[in-house]
């Protein structure tokens, strides 16, 4: 009873805060349970009334063969279509539902260890599927009964219904039913299962549990056995036992069936070729194949979808169909299927946040992102559309060869009613739906190079920036930057009226604690984030006019980022990283972006590692490639913010020494955020931020002892 209590005196708070977090839930409930809850209740209504009848196969042989269909009874087939329906928009509820628990595993962890009970826990997770389900069924049930009065006219055209519209009440019965529980057992569950993981995040030793060891067939294997045990629970309710156990057994084959052809699809995107000079699709196949949960969800979706508006057209089309009835039906099972693919395909999005925000970093335009997106769900549809085709019309021809056969056997009237029903049969079918050790090399500096920099700099530098280079010194300027962000608590201000300026040939230091407002500083100065107030020069060009592609456009070609992380395309190999933002660039550059690359790759000592991926990298060749990709368009300006803090001593003198070269060689200035002093005092100047201003400048006079320098700094 103690317990009881104390979760009702937390259910409250919790299920406030899941709402002012996740709202967005609250609209997938009504885009996608909603729309299914709906057509369950529309095609019941209907089977409430074709189950008073005695229909043949020959009237629904489109979407099954005879004999299957004596088993299923056409009632059965209604209440299946409907249940499919329900079933694929619940998918991207679930979907929507367990990213948002993974994103609160943090929080639950929290919660367990303030004393929290698992089933403590679980309750406060079913509470908020159950609002979820609350929410999409009762608005559901509404829609149903809007459908049910609209598609009543095609539906009795097409089964030779007696005139006189009415309503039943079990229909709504079940199909509310029908909502809760599929949202109970697809988003309720699954997401306890998830929730069930917090343990882990505490480095504690988590209990064994059946739902949380299945690997990545966890959450395919679930489905199925749900939609098993709801299609059993309603077919026999809306149909009886004998054609709810075999409704039930067709449902289980047509969900591994489809689940299977989206496993197989996924591991197909894997196999698709990766063009050198194509790397917005070699990003949308890893994409695909890295978020398989989702590129899995969409290619259901995809191919369920093709496959029920497949029928539903081959058999109209052709005449078999005689009225519009089949296309309602299709029609509802797109939506589910929309809801289903905008779902996952903005979860996939959102898991991909960092590597999208890195391409418009790197100079990529803001279409060429969104171009990237439309890429990936281009694959899936294209996929998944043309296998569900597929099916629809092997299925369609073999069921109407079958059909015809009994159709040759006589006409088919309907027992119970005067007339016959037209004996032509319909002919669509079944609505079936590198393994190599990390390199261990030498991280040793090369020889200086200045004066093969110099050679190729003046043989291969675009145009437009040797022209500003020998015009003007000043890279780029920045005057009376300010920047806010707001908070829970209210505004931070990050930059307070911030002047600078940067000139070819120099390195500057930016210093000052965390929250100083150093990576601020360098994404407005890139062009990456605008600022409140203030201006910047860059090149040249004042950012404040250009429109957002411009910018990217002269980000590409006068930026190189050096970042913290590294921040390397974990799916390309080290060549495929440093050749990416000459691949960007909207115009063809003055030199062989292969040569370029190669010179880079052995300039920084990495020709042998060049085939590697980041992950068979050590931390300090991965920085290397990192800064070998950001002089690949030759940028006259670098702007590194951290790039030593993740390295040990050694490999970090190394990478300050090769931003010093670069500085060195009059054709590039460096501006490096850090909080080392010991890596501040290399440079030129030191700029010290506090608060969002700069409070103090100090320039690095040669000929001083480090301890000179440092005290000074300090």
């Amino acid at each position: 009873m103690k317990r009881a209590g104390r979760l009702l005196r937390l259910a409250p708070g919790f299920l406030a805060a899941s709402v002012r977090r996740d709202w967005p839930l609250a609209g997938l409930a009504l885009l996608g349970l909603a729309p299914g809850v709906a057509a369950l209740v529309a095609w019941l209504q209907i089977a409430w009334r074709v189950r008073e009848l005695s229909y043949s196969a020959a009237q629904f042989g489109w979407i099954l063969p005879p004999a299957l269909l004596d088993a299923v009874t056409p009632a059965g087939v209604l209440v299946g279509t409907g249940l499919v329906t329900l079933l694929v928009g619940c998918l991207g509820l679930s979907n929507a539902y367990l990213a948002s628990v993974e994103r609160r595993l943090d929080d639950l962890a929290l919660l367990l260890s303030l004393g929290l009970s698992r089933l403590e826990l679980t309750s406060l997770l079913l509470l908020e599927a159950m609002g979820l389900a609350a929410l999409g069924t009762f608005f559901g049930v509404l829609l149903g009964l809007a459908l049910s009065v609209v598609s009543w006219l095609p539906a009795r055209d097409y089964l030779g219904l007696e005139p006189g519209f009415r309503l039943f009440f079990w229909p709504f019965v079940i199909g509310a039913l029908a909502g809760l529980l599929a949202t109970l057992l697809f988003v309720g569950v699954t997401g306890i299962s998830t929730g069930l993981r917090p343990l882990s995040v505490l480095s504690l030793r988590p209990r064994k549990h059946w739902m949380r060891d299945w690997g990545q067939w966890r959450f395919s294997t679930l489905g199925i056995l749900f939609t098993g045990v709801l299609t059993l629970l309603l077919g026999v309710l809306a149909v009886g036992w004998q054609a709810g156990v075999t409704l039930a057994i067709l449902a289980v084959v047509l969900a591994t069936l489809l689940n299977v052809g989206s496993w197989l699809l996924t591991r197909f995107y894997w196999r698709l070729p990766e063009p050198a000079n194509w790397p917005l699709w070699a990003l949308a196949v890893q994409g695909l194949a890295r978020h398989r949960r989702q590129t899995a969800g969409m290619t259901l979706a995809m191919t369920a979808g093709a496959l029920g508006v497949g029928l539903a057209a081959l058999g109209w089309v052709s005449g078999d169909v005689p009225a519009t009835f089949p296309l309602w039906v299709a029609a509802m099972l797109l939506v589910a299927c929309a809801s289903l693919v905008l779902t996952t395909s903005a979860l996939a999005a959102l898991e991909r946040r960092q590597e999208l925000g890195l391409l418009a970093a790197l100079g990529a335009r803001r279409s060429r992102v969104r171009g990237l997106i439309l890429l990936e769900n281009g694959i899936v549809a294209v996929a998944g559309g043309m296998l569900g085709a597929m099916l629809a019309v092997v299925a369609w021809s073999l069921v109407g060869s079958e059909a015809s056969q009994t159709r040759d056997r006589g006409s088919h009237r309907l027992a119970g009613r005067d007339g016959c029903v037209d004996d032509g049969l319909d002919r669509r079918a079944a609505g079936s739906v590198a393994d190599r050790a990390p390199a261990a090399g030498c991280l040793a500096a090369r020889p200086a190079v200045a004066d093969r920099l110099s050679t190729v700099t003046d043989q291969m530098s675009p145009k437009f920036i040797e022209e500003i280079m020998n015009k003007q010194e000043v890279l780029v300027q920045a005057s009376k930057l300010s920047k806010a962000y707001q908070t829970q608590t209210g505004a931070v201000r990050a930059l307070d009226g911030v002047d600078m300026a940067v000139r070819a040939g120099e390195f500057v230091a930016l210093v000052g604690p965390t929250g100083s407002g150093k990576t601020t500083l360098l994404g407005i100065l890139a062009g990456i984030e605008p600022a409140d107030n203030g201006s910047v020069i860059l090149l040249g060009e004042s950012l404040e006019d250009m429109d957002d592609d411009a910018v990217a456009d002269l980000r590409l070609r006068a930026v190189g980022m050096v970042y913290q992380s590294y921040n390397l395309f974990s799916g390309f190999t080290v060549r495929q990283n440093v050749r990416l933002p000459l691949q960007l660039m909207t115009r063809r550059p003055p030199y062989d972006a292969a040569q370029r690359t190669d010179y880079l790759l052995d300039d920084f000592g990495l020709p042998e590692l060049a085939e590697r991926y980041p992950s068979e990298l050590s931390g300090g060749q991965q920085q290397l490639a990192a800064i070998a990709r950001a002089l690949a368009t030759n940028p006259p300006l670098i702007l590194a913010d951290e790039p030593t803090a993740n390295l040990d001593t050694a490999t970090a003198r190394l990478i300050v020494g090769r931003l010093r070269a670069l500085a060195d060689s009059g054709e590039h200035g460096v501006i490096l955020a850090t909080h080392d002093l010991r890596v501040a005092s290399q440079a030129d100047r030191v700029l010290s931020l506090r608060d969002g201003r700069i409070v103090k400048e100090t320039a690095m006079q040669p000929g001083r002892s480090g301890r000179e320098v440092l005290a000074e700094l300090a």
